[in-house]
């Protein structure tokens, strides 16, 4: 028996609804076996704001397609980046946040790759809420970000099990 490999592609008009998020609608491209690897396309209309959520036990990979995307994080909304067309991020496990589009009259995209195990999306009440509203910052400190530094590193943000 021979098995025949093939290239497979996702068109984008045939992609199926993903794992989203109030305000953002995701739609899937790709998914592994078991939902390891989840490979999907993510979109927000001028303004969009999606609700607080975090992606689990998840790393979220993502490269900015379109527009602008602000990522928001931390107890006191203080801890930002913006990405840019073009740009690429990535969101550890557990990280609360949210995706804001601070362009009023553009839509953003984003292609997102999702590893790990466990569910995609959780959603949760605000920026200090983890799973049933556990303080994400438990353990630890978050340093407010410097001007001109795109990416602030927090410390010990992770919450302990």
């Amino acid at each position: 028996m021979r098995l025949v490999k093939e290239i497979e592609v996702g068109r984008g008009g045939a992609l199926k609804a993903g794992y989203s998020t109030p305000g953002i609608v995701r739609d899937k491209a790709f998914e592994s076996t078991h939902r390891y690897i989840i490979v999907s396309r993510t979109r927000a209309s001028g303004g969009a704001m999606s609700g607080w959520h975090h992606h689990g036990t998840r790393h979220l990979y993502g490269f900015q397609a379109a527009g602008r995307m602000r990522l928001e994080y931390g107890p006191r909304r203080v801890d930002a980046v913006v990405v840019r067309p073009g740009d690429f991020f990535h969101i550890p496990p557990r990280l609360v946040h949210r995706d804001v589009n601070p362009d009023k009259d553009r839509e953003f995209v984003v292609v997102n790759i999702l590893v790990g195990r466990g569910e995609p999306v959780i959603n949760v009440k605000g920026p200090q809420g983890g799973r049933d509203g556990e303080s994400v910052k438990r353990g630890g400190e978050f340093r407010r970000p410097r001007r001109g530094v795109q990416k602030q590193e927090p410390v010990s943000y992770l919450p302990r099990k």
